[in-house]
């Protein structure tokens, strides 16, 4: 018989039973009577009948499909089969099992949702509850589910009835707490005659307090109060409170905010001062979400007055300027005893701050004197400089160009024929010095600062593209550090394999 259990419900599974014999004899008879009849167990009634009497032959396998149909009654149903021979009958029976009710599976209240599996114990595990009603020989399997609906754990396999607690702890393998989201937690439970269940409920996993829109937020330079600050935040969770705080006081909440709790909350503080003196506040905006996560952030309001503006900036001499030369810059300036610093680093790849001499030479005005490292590796052309005026509170900032001179064939020290070419058609680039007498050497080193070839000859020197071992080299940026007649310059050249220069 197979299978044992059968659902008769048109679903297509295990809606037939197949019962399957041999007819044997001790006799020396070739051919038996022989006879099948559905039994219900319950109350001996016969139901159906697999084979009416029939004569069939012996060691000749039989197998009748049963098909019940859907109004047959949940129970017991043995298949009798009748064997005569013509002096005495046989019969053997096997019960078949007829089951159309699935199992019931139920959730109950899990806890604590949201869970996190970070919190000190008994928080730190997920409580679920699971009651299956059903048969004892019923399976049912509880799974966690991450957002794709993709299985991460199996909480348990349960047998038969059960009414029980399962535990979640929310780790990885390696023992990690699992990523902050949406999980679903899934019972499936099937029973033996193919009925099955499947109940989902879903909770949210958190360990990670709210984010803001920006997290690192410029300073706030202002010259008049009340200023507003604006912002989002936003949870996987939900957010539950936004409130902020100046120089660590009290914390007082928004002037303007959307409906908490919500996923994402937009606000606005209104930081007012009725008697402002030239400082710089701290403003601390915090926010929670339901799982009791904190985040905040701080924003730095300066203020003074009158504010610092820059009038302009100009290039007193050194446009274009050269590596190695002197760039003088003359910036004015509404207010005097401001803190004047300059940026070069988009010149000069040797800029830090500080290396700029700046002096007032009269109220407002304010003269900025700088020298390009020899070594520079900035590519030739304009670049932004920018000028900051700073009052300690407030910081202004003006900008201009300045160029930095070509050092093509011709200049100071070296020239290149081409900046990019391609090794692999047989293309080389030329480092040529001034004049045929002078000595030039060459180390060429990849952008990871390694060195790749060491180069030398009078009046110019070929490079093929290839290493100190003779391989070509990938594509890519090159410096070229040269040295001619002892004096030393940086240049740049790109290597395009398989395009052509």
């Amino acid at each position: 018989m197979r299978p044992g259990h059968v659902s008769p419900n048109g679903d297509g599974v295990q809606d037939t039973a197949t019962l399957q014999f041999t007819p044997r004899s001790d006799a020396s008879a070739d051919s038996l009577d022989v006879l099948a009849e559905i039994v219900r167990l319950a109350d001996a009634v016969v139901v159906d009948s697999l084979i009416a009497p029939s004569r069939l032959p012996v060691d000749v396998a039989v197998a009748v499909v049963w098909d019940p149909g859907a109004l047959l009654a949940d129970g017991e149903y043995g298949f009798d089969v009748t064997l005569d021979d013509g002096t005495g009958a046989v019969t053997e029976r096997v019960v078949c099992v007829s089951d159309q009710v699935a199992p019931v599976v139920t959730f109950g209240a899990i806890a604590p949702n949201p869970f996190d599996p970070t919190s000190a114990p008994p928080d730190n595990e997920l409580n679920v509850p699971v009651e299956v009603v059903g048969a004892s020989d019923d399976r049912t399997t509880v799974s966690v589910l991450n957002a794709a609906l993709v299985a991460v754990d199996t909480l348990g396999v349960l047998a038969g009835a059960v009414d029980t607690v399962l535990v979640w702890d929310g780790l990885t393998a390696a023992g990690a707490a699992r990523a902050s989201g949406r999980y679903t937690l899934r019972a499936h439970a099937a029973d033996l005659a193919g009925n099955e269940a499947t109940v989902e409920r879903s909770f949210l996993l958190d360990h990670d307090g709210p984010t803001f829109a920006d997290d690192n937020p410029a300073p706030v330079y202002v010259d008049a109060f009340p200023v507003v600050l604006a912002g989002s935040s936003a949870d996987n969770d939900v957010v539950v409170s936004v409130l902020a705080s100046v120089d660590g006081g009290a914390f007082f909440a928004p002037s303007f905010s959307t409906g908490v709790p919500a996923d994402s909350v937009t606000w606005e503080f209104t930081i007012a001062d009725s008697a402002p003196v030239p400082s710089s506040r701290d403003v601390t905006v915090r926010a929670e979400d339901a799982a009791g996560h904190v985040a905040e952030v701080t924003y730095t309001v300066g203020y003074d007055t009158p504010f610092p503006v820059a009038d302009s900036t100009v290039v007193v001499s050194g446009d274009p300027v050269p590596d190695g030369g002197r760039i003088t810059l003359r910036s004015y300036w509404n207010r005097s005893g401001l803190d004047v610093s300059a940026d070069f680093s988009a010149l000069d790849s040797g800029w830090s701050a500080g290396r700029e001499s700046v002096v007032e030479t009269s109220p407002g005005v304010y003269r900025i004197i700088y020298d390009v490292t020899p070594s520079n590796t900035r590519a030739p052309g304009a670049s932004l400089v920018l000028v900051s005026g700073d009052t300690g509170f407030v910081i202004a900032t003006d900008s201009l160009t300045v160029t930095l001179e070509d050092r093509g064939p011709g200049g100071k020290l070296v020239g290149l024929d081409r900046n990019v070419f391609d090794p692999e058609t047989g293309d080389r680039v030329a480092i040529i010095g001034e004049s045929a007498a002078s000595v030039v050497e060459v180390r060429i080193f990849n952008l990871a600062g390694n060195l790749v070839r060491r180069l030398q000859g009078n009046g110019q020197v070929l490079w093929d593209g290839h290493s100190e071992t003779g391989a070509t080299v990938a594509s890519g940026v090159y410096f070229l550090r040269v040295t001619v007649d002892g004096l030393e310059e940086i240049r740049k050249v790109a290597v395009k394999r398989g395009g052509g220069a």
